[in-house]
């Protein structure tokens, strides 16, 4: 069996004691699907978990962007190794948002000497019509700290090849240079592109990420040829995120917090090197306990932007796992007018890439209801087995569905927030929870 296993390590108690078994509703609802099943429309994406590629691996695309070519969209990201360094920007892509093919790992550790020991953050990639070459700018650091400050540059002659890496830099223009820390490119319709980066202040050296200045881009993507505007000096803004809609640009962004969510924020313009907007929250206090990665234009198959979809990355280390243990947010972006928009979290994301249209929709519960709890891979049922199965640590495993009561299960929240809870089996009335061994190795 693949994924969660129930062996003698998972036992039933009374209350909730040492380790309780404590699950997130929709980490439920991925793992095991339910005897009231939620209806699904085109795709239902599951929403806040780790997805998996076609070869059933975790997809490893964190910080990363979306570029459509043809039929595919494809997923760029950041792949970590298990200590946070760099490993590889790898690439998936997928007709349907929801199932990712594994494509390569386009730019390594053994790319350049200089990626061995490295920080590769929050990489972008995109399409220079003129050269013919796909374009990926990064933010580097040395792997040790965040010194350097520098933006790095690849290339490749297809989508998903081997990427040519052509080193780092501090982004310089007229003899002077700016540090460069989180930052997201942007391609105009014509052809031109920027670069959005967080610097630090032109007033106060090594204010890291207080300002933010905008680049245009050389002819061939593969340096800058002016800074055009500095915004937001001061207001400690990353993770910047920029797209436009009816002659508008919103950049969208979250302040400094290391790697603890915390609210967006987004302001708009309508000339990249004039004045922005004041800034708007969106989401809720914590983003959904997410940070903005990227927002993708949803197009339909005759290539009109219909939806425009925020992607964003719950850390791992906010609750003290790795890197590549974060999991995906994505919403569904509402205009409320020409220059405001909205997103809310759902359950599931419903995605049709045939009308380029996105939705949401939230898994149908009852409180009080009992669950049959099915393993996605072995068909079998969550069940209390052995002679006395109301006794206190008897055992749950996996059996043959069947119309038992000690095959139905309630979820009880843990508190009000209602994002984790309890599992209680109907027949005893006992709690699911881990024994020592289990839960601490």
């Amino acid at each position: 069996m693949k994924g969660v296993q129930f062996s003698r390590r998972i036992k039933m108690k009374n209350k909730p004691i040492h380790k309780p078994f404590w699950l997130s509703l929709f980490t439920l609802f991925c793992l095991f699907g339910a005897a009231q099943a939620v209806s699904a429309a085109p795709v239902s994406v599951p929403n806040g978990v780790q997805f998996t590629d076609s070869d059933s691996n975790l997809v490893q695309a964190h910080a990363g962007s979306v570029l459509k070519k043809e039929n595919y969209y494809y997923w760029f990201g950041e792949n970590r190794t298990e200590n946070n360094k760099f490993f590889a920007v790898s690439v998936y892509r997928s007709t349907d948002l929801k199932n990712w093919e594994f494509r390569n790992h386009v730019l390594t550790q053994n790319s350049d000497p200089e990626l061995a020991l490295a920080f590769i953050e929050r990489p972008k990639v995109i399409y220079n019509s003129t050269t013919g070459k796909y374009v990926m700018w990064m933010h580097k650091e040395n792997g040790i700290n965040y010194s350097e400050g520098r933006v790095a540059v690849a290339y490749s002659d297809t989508i998903d090849g081997d990427y040519t890496y052509t080193g780092s830099f501090q982004p310089t223009v007229g003899g002077i240079s700016y540090d460069s820390r989180d930052m997201t490119l942007f391609q105009e319709d014509n052809g031109e592109a920027y670069l959005f980066s967080s610097a630090s202040s032109p007033t106060k050296p090594n204010s890291w990420n207080s300002t933010m200045n905008i680049f245009k881009l050389t002819g061939d993507y593969l340096d800058v040829d002016s800074k055009i505007n500095t915004i937001f000096e001061g207001l400690y803004r990353e993770a910047p995120a920029v797209f436009k809609r009816n002659g508008v640009y919103f950049m969208l962004s979250s302040t400094t917090s290391g790697w603890n969510a915390n609210q967006q924020k987004y302001a708009t313009t309508t000339d990249l090197a004039g004045e922005w907007s004041e800034h708007s929250n969106v989401g809720n206090g914590n983003n959904y306990d997410s940070q903005t990665g990227f927002v993708l234009p949803v197009r339909d198959y005759s290539n009109n932007v219909v939806s425009y979809l925020f992607m964003g990355d719950r850390w791992g280390p906010s609750w003290g796992g790795k890197i590549i243990h974060s999991k995906y947010v994505w919403a569904p972006i509402v205009f409320t007018s020409d220059t405001s928009f909205t997103y809310n979290y759902y359950d599931n994301l419903i995605i049709d890439t045939a009308t380029g249209t996105v939705t949401g929709s939230d898994n149908v519960w009852d409180a009080n209801g009992y669950y049959k709890l099915t393993n996605k891979n072995s068909g079998l049922a969550l069940s209390i087995q052995g002679t006395d199965k109301t006794a206190e640590g008897a055992n749950a495993e996996q059996a043959v569905a069947t119309d038992d009561s000690f095959q139905l299960w309630r979820l009880v929240p843990v508190d009000s927030t209602r994002d984790f809870f309890y599992i209680v089996n109907q027949a005893s009335n006992k709690y699911l929870t881990l024994n020592y061994e289990s839960a601490t190795s």
